[in-house]
């Protein structure tokens, strides 16, 4: 078995992306000595042709959640298409 798009093979290519998966839903920074910035990491992940991010959730922060918390989850992902 694979995956297929119009008959041809995709490969998956994926990355975690920590965070959401905690009560707070506090997506993860990149470590402080890297110095590089959520879009800094999506870029490169684009740039090494990863085609999924997985991020895990907690259903408590997403029935929790303030309107502000999923607009800037929202916008994350939107960032990260």
């Amino acid at each position: 078995g694979g995956i297929y798009v119009d008959g041809r093979p995709v490969q998956i290519k994926g990355a975690t992306w920590s965070g959401l998966e905690t009560p707070e839903g506090k997506l993860s920074q990149p470590p402080p000595t890297t110095h590089r910035s959520q879009t800094d990491v999506l870029s490169e992940l684009r740039e090494n042709k990863f085609n999924a991010l997985r991020l895990p959730v907690s259903l408590d922060f997403m029935l929790k959640a303030s309107p502000q918390q999923l607009t800037d989850l929202r916008a994350f992902m939107q960032s990260a298409a």
